[in-house]
């Protein structure tokens, strides 16, 4: 039982540390940006749950008169059998899916929302992050997200 509770917490250090470079996405921010063309302001909290193992982004954009245009929900997670970062997407009309997530030399974090799907791209910037989908067949980004910290929160925390 030993070697079972030893593998355990081994597997506990290692998700938590293959989530490591994401951790740029924990806090509180403010952004905005466009949503095809339209400008939008945005909102996004970043959580490391589940004894740190997952962390939790959940993001609104709104219109210019504060209406709610899109929410969504995603849980990062490190999977140390296949040595990668997937992700969990959830969002409107109860849809949900899972994806690979691959991690640029630069610290950009890109995956697709399957076959021919929209691409997202996310990469930190000294005071927060910017997010960017571009829909398939097309060259430039639908949606194009700058996001600030808000508050104490630090990186990483």
């Amino acid at each position: 039982m030993t070697d079972d509770l030893s593998a355990w917490h081994a597997r506990a250090r290692s998700c938590r540390d293959g989530l490591l470079p994401l951790h740029f996405l924990v806090g509180r921010f403010e952004g905005h940006g466009a949503d095809s063309g339209q400008p939008v302001r945005a909102e996004a909290t970043g959580t490391l749950v589940l004894d740190g193992s997952w962390l939790e982004l959940r993001e609104r954009l709104l219109g210019t008169e504060g209406e709610l245009l899109y929410e969504d929900f995603v849980l990062y997670r490190y999977d140390p059998a296949e040595e990668g970062l997937r992700v969990l997407h959830f969002m409107e009309r109860a849809w949900h899916s899972q994806y690979p997530v691959h991690l640029a030399p630069d610290g950009a974090i890109h995956w697709t929302t399957g076959v021919g799907g929209p691409r997202v791209h996310i990469q930190a910037s000294p005071t927060g992050w910017g997010s960017q989908v571009t829909l398939p067949d097309e060259d430039t980004p639908t949606v194009v997200l700058e996001y600030q910290r808000v508050g104490a929160d630090e990186p990483g925390v």
